[in-house]
C-alpha cells in the first residue's frame, strides 16, 4: 500500500517532501526523471513473548525493528518485513520481526521475546539498520540490541527489569516488582507481562506513536509498543499481549498470547 502521510510527524530532510509511504512488498512507482530517493526503512516488530499459562512464569517483550535512513538509487520494488507472531502459551516461539529492504538500504527486524527459560536472538540486519533486543525470560536476561551504521538499538530488558532506550527499544523483561516497560525510542518495544497481580504487566515503549498500557487482573499482559507510523495495540481479553504499531513496533507479551509485532514501513522523499 503506498501513500501520504502528514509532513508534522515525519519531517522531511531540507528541501525534500514525503512523496510515498509503503507498508506491503511489491512493486513501487517513481517519476521517470528521479534518480535517487531519501528512504527511511523500517523492520518488522519482533514478537511478545508468552508464559506458562497458569504456572509462575512470565515473558518478554518483543524488541523494536531496525532503523535505517539515507539515499538510495531509487528502486521498482521493495519488500517489507512482516511483525514477528506473538508465541503461545508454554512455547518458545515469538517470531522474529522481518527485514525490510529498498535500494541500498537495509533494516532488520526486532527480535523476539524470550520464554519462561530460553533467551530470543535479535537479528543482525546487514545494511545497517539497529534492532531492539528482545525481553527477558522468567530466568533469562534479555540481549542486547544489535548495533547499526545509524546508532545503536536499546537492549532487553531482564528477569526484572525495562527494556532499554535506544534508536529502537529493547523489550521489556517479566515478573518484575517495578513496571517492566518496553525501551522507547524512534520505535517503540513491546512491554514485559507479569505473572499474577502480585507482578506489574509493563506498558509498550513509545515510538513516534505512543506505546500502550499493560494490565490485566489476574494475570499481567504487556502493552504494544509504539510504531513509527501508528500506536501500539490494547492488549485483548486479559490473555492476549498488544500488538506492536505499524512501523516496527514490538509486540507486548503475556501469560498465554503474546502480541505480535507491527510490520515494517518505508517512507520516500524526493
Amino acid at each position: 500500500m503506498q501513500s501520504n502521510f502528514p509532513q508534522t510527524v515525519n519531517p522531511a530532510p531540507a528541501g525534500l517532501t514525503l512523496q510515498q509511504t509503503i507498508t506491503s512488498s511489491g512493486a513501487v512507482t517513481i517519476p521517470s526523471n528521479v534518480s535517487f530517493v531519501y528512504a527511511i526503512v523500517i523492520g518488522g516488530g519482533g514478537g511478545g513473548g508468552s508464559g506458562s499459562g497458569t504456572s509462575a512464569a512470565g515473558a518478554g517483550g518483543g524488541g523494536a525493528g531496525g532503523y535505517v535512513k539515507g539515499w538510495t538509487l531509487a528502486s521498482s520494488t521493495c519488500v517489507i518485513g512482516a511483525g514477528g507472531a506473538g508465541g503461545t502459551s508454554g512455547s518458545n516461539n515469538a517470531g522474529t520481526g522481518g527485514t525490510t529492504a529498498y535500494g541500498l538500504l537495509i533494516a532488520g527486524g526486532g527480535g523476539p521475546s524470550a520464554n519462561t527459560n530460553l533467551g530470543g536472538i535479535p537479528t543482525a540486519p546487514t545494511g545497517g539498520g539497529a534492532s531492539g533486543g528482545n525481553g527477558g525470560g522468567a530466568y533469562t536476561a534479555g540481549s542486547i540490541g544489535q548495533f547499526g551504521l545509524v546508532g545503536g538499538a536499546g537492549g532487553g530488558g531482564g528477569v526484572f527489569g525495562a527494556g532499554v532506550n535506544g534508536v529502537s527499544g529493547g523489550g521489556g523483561g517479566c515478573n518484575a516488582t517495578v513496571t517492566p516497560s518496553g525501551g522507547s525510542g524512534l520505535i517503540g518495544g513491546g512491554g514485559g507481562g507479569g505473572i499474577v497481580s502480585a507482578y506489574l504487566a509493563g506498558n509498550g515503549g513509545n515510538g513516534v506513536f505512543a506505546g500502550s498500557a499493560g494490565g490485566g487482573t489476574t494475570y499481567g499482559e504487556g502493552g504494544g509498543g509504539g510504531g513509527y507510523l501508528g500506536a501500539g495495540g490494547a492488549i485483548v481479553g486479559g490473555t492476549t499481549g498488544g500488538a506492536g504499531g505499524l512501523g516496527g513496533g514490538g509486540g507486548g507479551a503475556a501469560t498465554f498470547t503474546g502480541g505480535a509485532g507491527g510490520a515494517g514501513a518505508i517512507l520516500l522523499y524526493y
